[in-house]
């Protein structure tokens, strides 16, 4: 069973469908970037993205993509984890430094 911890991960993100977390590689995962449905189960479209993303990881660069690791089901959580480059999301970025 794999589980996300509040203080091991920092949620980055969180939109109607998903949330992305940045984990600290600490229990049941690695450092990475964890994408999730905000519901679970999640919708079928839902997990058709995440599988559609997950196919793409022999696509991706990782000089401009966070490529994916592995497509995790479990009984009470859906994940994808993704490489983490370390970086600020943009959005975050943004905000920091204003044009």
């Amino acid at each position: 069973m794999v589980k996300l911890a509040s203080d091991a991960s920092e949620l980055l993100r969180k939109d109607e469908e998903f949330a992305l977390y940045r984990s600290r590689g600490t229990g049941d995962l690695p450092a990475a970037l964890i994408l999730t449905p905000v519901s679970e189960p999640p919708a079928p479209e839902s997990l058709k993205r995440l599988e559609h993303e997950y196919a793409l990881r022999s696509r991706l660069e990782p000089e401009w993509a966070a490529r994916p690791i592995v497509l995790v089901r479990g009984p009470d959580r859906t994940l994808l984890l993704l490489e983490d480059g370390g970086g600020t999301p943009l959005d975050r970025e943004r905000l920091a430094n204003p044009i």
